[in-house]
């Protein structure tokens, strides 16, 4: 977009805050100028243009480059003059005449569009002249002018040396990583300063050529993924398992309107371990069953992991097939499958981890009373059967694709072999 405008009128410049390209969701970044995504302009007599730089928001590597929002040197030997709009930026340690030709640079960024992790970070100038030993650069606070600054009246670095450089060389890019700075969205500031008793002259951001300014490269990785806002608790009823009707073994066909292949009569998975009911095993039908997950959301302000996943798992009248339908006194096993996808620090950035089990061992209890069989009940944490498996900030999306519970098989225990399927989640109809 152009227009005309008068030499010294005033024009406000602002871009949306995103928008979508194809199917692409950007994030405002940065303007050319260097400014904030809502500005004022002066028209100057040469004309004006800028444009506005937007980020995508995908998973992956991005290079975001940022110019300027100001630039200036202050010198010693000029205590109270300001040099914001020179195009040239300064930095000198003259032992020599220190009263009059030390001098500092100072830079400050407007940095947006950050989406994911920050893996570098750095300031680069161009040299309009050589050094033995470029200057150190300490972070600093944005409380000065462009056009305002001097050595009089200069901030004071707010940490200590953060990046050094060697020589350099004339005409030339100087770069220091200013990565443990800018960790995310944020104005910042730089001061440089020399070590050595030497100077060097860089182009400032004024400077004609506008491919010679200085810029701030920040690259980012992104190991964002569709998550919802929450998922918790998860309540499973658990229900008798019965082998699948296949069609080889199909005997019957279901009435309308599910005209389907059936089986008779229906055949419980597990042949050790099942529920009273009274038209199955003259005992009472008083089961029933459940599992429970929860999650306990973790404090980032704090270093400990508190972020956790409970488990609780009841089913009440369970009983042993062998002999006399009675109590069972053996274990049984939940078994969710789950799908997990997250950014665990240790990964290489967001991954879905091939399926897996998460066994829990849930003791059965036999009950006094004799209408009622065995009470198998647990109550847990994640964590607890496998340490360190909730990562708190992992931000973990689990899928479960499918759960059931096994019996002990003949023995009971559910550590050796010949465990059957006991119960799957599931509703009864009465």
């Amino acid at each position: 977009m152009s227009k005309q405008a008068i030499v010294g009128s005033t024009h406000t410049l602002s871009a949306p805050a995103q928008q979508a390209i194809g199917n692409t969701t950007q994030r405002f970044s940065s303007w050319s100028d260097g400014q904030a995504q809502t500005h004022t302009i002066t028209m100057p007599s040469t004309g004006f243009s800028a444009t506005a730089r937007f980020a995508p928001v995908t998973p992956g590597a991005s290079t975001l480059t940022f110019a300027p929002a100001a630039d200036a040197y202050v010198e010693v030997g000029q205590p109270i003059t300001n040099f914001g709009l020179d195009p040239q930026l300064r930095t000198d340690n003259d032992n020599d005449n220190p009263v009059t030709d030390t001098a500092e640079t100072y830079l400050r960024f407007n940095v947006a569009g950050i989406s994911g992790k920050v893996t570098s970070a750095k300031l680069r100038i161009r040299s309009t002249t050589n050094t033995a030993d470029g200057p150190a650069l300490r972070g600093v606070g944005n409380g000065w002018a462009e056009t305002g600054i001097t050595w009089q009246n200069r901030p004071s670095p707010t940490t200590g040396v953060i990046s050094d450089v060697g020589a350099i060389a004339t005409n030339s890019w100087a770069e220091w990583d200013v990565t443990p700075l800018v960790a995310a969205d944020g104005t910042f500031s730089f001061n440089l300063s020399q070590t050595s008793t030497d100077g060097v002259s860089y182009n400032s951001r004024e400077a004609s050529n506008a491919a010679l300014r200085p810029e701030l490269v920040v690259q980012t990785s992104n190991d964002a993924y569709g998550r919802p806002r929450g998922a918790t608790p998860v309540r499973l009823s658990l229900v008798p398992a019965y082998a699948q009707c296949t069609t080889g073994s199909a005997n019957r066909v279901h009435g309308p309107p599910l005209e389907h292949p059936a089986c008779n009569p229906p055949a419980q998975e597990s042949t050790d371990v099942t529920v009273g009911t009274p038209d199955a095993n003259l005992k009472g039908a008083n089961s029933s069953g459940y599992a429970l997950l929860g999650v306990t959301v973790g404090n980032p302000s704090t270093p400990a992991d508190e972020a956790e996943v409970s488990v609780v798992v009841q089913l009440s009248d369970v009983r042993s097939r062998s002999g006399v339908v009675g109590d069972y006194a053996g274990e049984l096993q939940f078994r969710p499958a789950l799908r997990l996808t997250d950014r665990e620090s240790t990964a290489a950035g967001a991954v879905t981890l091939q399926d897996l089990v998460l066994p829990v061992t849930v003791p059965c209890t036999p009950t006094l009373d004799p209408m009622t069989g065995s009470d198998c009940h647990v109550a847990t944490t994640v964590d607890a059967v496998l340490p360190g498996t909730v990562d708190e900030g992992a931000r973990a999306v689990w899928q479960l694709q499918h759960v059931e519970v096994l019996d002990g098989g003949p023995d009971g225990d559910v550590d050796t072999p010949g465990n059957s399927v006991f119960a799957r989640a599931g509703i009864f109809i009465p």
